[in-house]
């Protein structure tokens, strides 16, 4: 069973009939109210599909979207949620491009600037790294592959594993690499509207993003379930008795009570949607 804009309305008018002062519109109210339930607890859930571009990192967040449930890109593992604060620091460093050699040694591939040896410096062993230009190499192909390991003069190995035209064949050979990590994604964070996806992509992926949502900025259509009436009939309540019915509660009592009861209502609900209470500082009458 659904609840509808005159169902709020016509229990809210019932309450407010003794008070003697008249409410013609309580959209504002109402919708107010929505939004402000969908933030007091993960109840609004649902999906969307996010693409991300190649060589970008960053992609709008969903409509309404409060907090993402869960990310995964079609056909493959879940995304590991990090803070936006670890994505900066997975970055950090990693905004260089270099001109590197390609020398294939023992089963390694070693990149290292000619003349220098830290232009490898703040990389570690499972970053990546991008080759944007094999130069004549018979055995390098574009594309992004993960550190293996780093010596002491910075130098860093991917551990590839693949010699077709032999060793002597691409000593010395140059190759460019962009060191910002691209590659599938693993992670991402979210912050300010945005997703930030790690590695930053190496070409397009489709994403499904479950997350909670903040209700629609519109009274037509209420999204919440019946078990909702009460706490969205105290909510409009308190709002009015805030604003337009504030000539029939000049003590504030009847405020405090719709609070309270506000309150209560929406720890019942979070109760059932196996979330935390709310923790209200209660005023004095």
């Amino acid at each position: 069973m659904s609840i509808t804009k005159a169902d709020i309305h016509t229990a809210v008018l019932n309450r407010i009939r003794a008070c003697g002062v008249a409410v013609n519109d309580m959209d504002g109210e109402l919708v107010e109210t929505l939004q402000d339930l969908s933030q007091q607890g993960r109840f609004l859930e649902t999906s969307s599909d996010v693409t991300t571009v190649d060589g970008t990192a960053t992609a709008t967040a969903p409509t309404g979207c409060l907090s993402v449930k869960s990310a995964w890109i079609s056909g493959g593992n879940p995304l590991d949620e990090i803070s936006y604060n670890d994505y900066l620091q997975k970055i950090k460093n990693q905004t260089k491009s270099v001109t590197a050699t390609y020398d294939y040694t023992g089963g390694t591939v070693e990149l290292m600037l000619s003349g220098s040896t830290n232009d490898f410096e703040g990389l570690a062993v499972g970053d990546y790294v991008r080759i944007t230009n094999t130069g004549t190499s018979s055995n390098m192909t574009i594309g992004s592959y993960a550190i293996a390991s780093i010596d002491s003069t910075n130098s860093a190995y991917l551990g590839l594993s693949t010699d077709a035209g032999g060793a002597s064949d691409d000593t010395g050979v140059s190759v460019t690499f962009l060191s910002v990590s691209q590659a599938e994604p693993d992670k991402f964070a979210i912050w300010d509207g945005s997703l930030y996806f790690y590695p930053t992509p190496d070409k397009v992926y489709p994403v499904t993003v479950d997350f909670y949502k903040l209700h629609a900025a519109s009274s037509t259509t209420i999204e919440f379930p019946d078990e909702f009436k009460a706490a969205i009939l105290y909510g409009v309540m308190v709002r009015l008795l805030e604003g337009q019915l504030v000539p029939a509660d000049p003590n504030g009592n009847r405020l405090i009570y719709h609070e309270n009861k506000y309150i209560q209502a929406i720890n019942v609900l979070r109760s059932g949607h196996e979330t935390q209470p709310v923790f209200v500082q209660y005023r004095d009458i």
